[in-house]
């Protein structure tokens, strides 16, 4: 599961959100499946934009490239399809993509989506 974090500024003593970043282990994302799933926390950590590691390879992500599902909230899908078309136009090899990063512009209708609390689904044995 990556790690999900907000990176922000602090405004006129206003939190502003700039970026929402998910950062991969190596090889987490099977570029070759069209769609990957993870599990959406609520709250995730709260970075300072002067934080933000830019050692890391990443890539830009859009809102368009999310699925969501009303039966399954804190689950959230990315279309590695769409976006590994657009690294294959661009010349970058997905596969050196450390981090994916939702930008300001398309940053506000992410986090309405985001389930406003964690849950946690349990599954009953017999």
């Amino acid at each position: 599961m990556p790690q999900q974090r907000l990176y922000h500024e602090f405004v006129g003593n206003q939190l502003i959100p700039y970026w929402y970043v998910l950062t991969f282990d190596y090889r987490e994302i099977d570029w070759n499946k069209a769609l990957y799933f993870y599990e959406a926390i609520w709250p995730f950590e709260f970075v300072e934009r002067d934080e933000f590691d830019d050692s890391l390879i990443s890539y830009p992500i859009y809102f368009s490239d999310f699925i969501f599902n009303n039966l399954s909230p804190n689950k959230i899908g990315i279309n590695l399809k769409r976006v590994k078309k657009r690294m294959q136009m661009d010349n970058t090899d997905p596969c050196i993509v450390n981090q994916l990063i939702v930008p300001t512009y398309e940053l506000i209708d992410l986090l309405h989506f985001l389930p406003s609390e964690r849950k946690t689904e349990f599954a009953i044995i017999t």
